[in-house]
């Protein structure tokens, strides 16, 4: 008898399992079904929110999101100034082509497709855009519309990009000022009382980045016999270019090391047409004009050591006389 109860209880368990992973089934297709349809009702919102405008993309998010070619840099940056011969400077993150898009420069208007002149393609990446016939004295922006250029990995289309607003100036010495520099001079045009003990560094401030060195000299003259006193070759000296904000506007500034000058004498600075040049090539233009920047060194101190020039011989006790 217990034989028989063994026999008929395996079939019991058998059919509890089978039964059990029938319902484990079940359950694991309902949950799997209803995880799509969460996905695509998800989907459906938002497709319908964005064609309602309740939802926007931003340029950039939407080319991340297309993985597209996107925008890594741009030189000078938006608010510099620039000069008429002076382009900017645009590099995606991959290679790019020609796309249907135009590059939108004040009231010009130029094919990414068929302008080579105003587009000049420096790498596959770098693209720079050449305007002309720019006024001085005019503020230009400068927008790169969607599809102006199409990745070459990704296919896409790049998105809109607006690169900012640029003042067209013509090389040379800043003119915007903050309080932290107040003249386009170091010294100042007309400072007096400049220590000519040690070695004073000239600096001169100009009206855009992205500064080199190029080839001439800088005159330290005396302004009474316009002598030469000092020359400084740029490009063979300790002459360093930096790059820095003044009043939020991109500039470059000169550091020129001198020697140790005379006192008490008024000198001023010439500098020869070239010795600096932008990005480009461009030359600044000098400076050649005798008042434009001059300074005054500090008086002479009284070097001379003391000496004796008469003796008194005086007894023990006495009173010293008091000289007069």
């Amino acid at each position: 008898m217990s034989g028989m109860r063994n026999k008929s209880f395996v079939p019991k368990i058998l059919h509890t399992r089978s039964r059990n992973i029938r319902y484990k089934t079940v359950h694991f297709q309902e949950d799997f079904f209803m995880t799509r349809f969460r996905a695509i009702s998800l989907f459906l919102i938002v497709a319908i929110l964005l064609q309602m405008g309740a939802v926007t993309v931003s340029p950039k998010s939407a080319a991340a999101a297309s993985a597209g070619p996107i925008l890594k840099s741009q030189s000078p940056a938006n608010g510099s100034f620039i000069t008429p011969d002076r382009g900017i400077r645009i590099t995606f993150d991959e290679n790019v082509r020609k796309g249907s898009g135009n590059i939108i420069f004040g009231s010009e208007v130029y094919p990414v497709a068929t302008d080579d002149v105003h587009i000049q393609w420096e790498t596959t990446k770098t693209i720079l855009i050449k305007p002309t016939d720019l006024a001085v004295g005019q503020d230009y922006s400068v927008i790169l519309e969607a599809g102006a250029f199409i990745g070459v990995t990704s296919g896409l289309p790049s998105a809109e990009y607006d690169l900012g607003t640029f003042s067209v100036r013509s090389l040379g010495v800043l003119d915007v000022f903050d309080e932290t520099v107040a003249s386009p001079y170091y010294p100042e045009n007309g400072a007096v009382d400049i220590d000519a003990d040690k070695s004073v560094a000239l600096k001169l401030y100009f009206n855009q980045s992205g500064m080199k060195i190029g080839t001439g000299n800088v005159y330290i003259k005396k302004y009474t016999d316009n002598t030469i006193a000092q020359t400084i070759k740029t490009s063979t000296t300790a002459t360093k270019i930096s790059n820095a904000t003044v009043g939020e506007v991109p500039v470059s500034f000169t550091s020129i090391p001198m020697s140790k000058l005379a006192n008490s004498t008024k000198y001023y600075v010439m500098i020869d047409p070239g010795a600096f040049v932008d990005e480009y090539g461009n030359p600044f233009p000098g400076i050649t004009n005798k008042e434009e920047w001059t300074f005054t060194t500090e008086e002479l101190f009284d070097t001379v050591a003391p000496t004796a020039s008469n003796f008194v011989f005086i007894s023990s006790g006495a009173s010293i006389p008091r000289a007069d």
